[in-house]
Formats: structure tokens, sequence, C-alpha cells
């Protein structure tokens, strides 16, 4: 949206990007009011080449490295997928850095680690644009191990609720 006029720019913020933000912060807060966990999950895709450069995952995880839940969730998740799906290539803080800007970034300076947990599940695009039994495959692998995850088997990669 760089070459858009400003106003454009602050009308299509208005009008999807507040209300998806507005609703995702409003729930966080509501959880944890309740002395919930909540493991926020931000789903993204990620061009297969950026400046002539070749991306060498299809799965990442992004997470802020500071914040042991949100470490142990990705690598439990990104073990459990690694299970199901063994020849995809998975990576931890790529192709971009966890720590970056945006919403989890936002809500983890507002809830504590043992409260919330903001993952950013990061997917090739080539899956997508190639469509076919594979992105179903990648589709079915992502939500079964996250499933899997979340149950832990009886062993969550997640520390106890705090109440506050």
């Amino acid at each position: 949206t760089r070459p858009l006029p400003a106003a454009e720019r602050r009308a299509i913020v208005a009008l999807h990007y507040r209300p998806h933000r507005d609703r995702a912060e409003g729930a966080v807060a509501d959880l944890v009011a309740q002395g919930q966990r909540v493991v926020h999950i931000a789903c993204h895709s990620f061009t297969p080449e950026l400046h002539g450069v070749v991306r060498q995952a299809d799965v990442g995880w992004l997470y802020d490295p500071r914040r042991s839940a949100e470490m142990a969730f990705a690598r439990s998740w990104m073990a459990e997928l690694a299970q199901q799906a063994p020849a995809l290539r998975l990576r931890r803080n790529y192709p971009y850095q966890g720590r970056g800007d945006g919403l989890t970034a936002l809500l983890r300076k507002r809830f504590g680690n043992g409260a919330y947990a903001g993952i950013e599940l990061e997917v090739n695009q080539r899956f997508a644009l190639q469509g076919g039994s594979a992105w179903a495959q990648l589709r079915d692998a992502l939500t079964a191990s996250l499933g899997a995850t979340l149950s832990g088997g009886g062993a969550s990669p997640l520390p106890a609720p705090t109440r506050r």
C-alpha cells in the first residue's frame, strides 16, 4: 500500500486492520481477565523467493525467544509436524525474526509470558499457489499437529495460567 495516497492507506487500515486487531485484542484481554492462558496463532504466508534469494523453508514459526512459553510451544508444534510430515523443511524464526512489530508484539507487551503466547505461523506461498494435494496435505498436517500440540499428551508446552 506504500504507493497509495495517505488517505487511501488510512481507509484500508480503518476498514480491514483495525476491526481485526480490536477483536483479537479484546478477545485476548477477556480470556486473560478470566485467568485463562491464551495461545494466539497468526497465520501468514511468505513468498518463495525474495530479491532473487530462494527461501529455505516450507513452514516457519515466529516467536520471541525471550518468552519461554512461546519458544516451548513453537518447538513442540514443529516437532509434532516433523513427525507427521518429515519431508517438510521446518524453521524457527524464519523467514523473519519473531520479535518484529505487529499484533503479537503489542499483545506481548500487555500480557505476561504465563498468560499469553503469540505465535506467527509462516507458510511458503508455493503450496497455495500450486494448490492440489500438496496444499491439502499441508493444511491437514498443520491442523493435526496443532491439535496434538495443544492436547500435549498430558504435558503442556505452556506454563500454568496465571491469575490476576
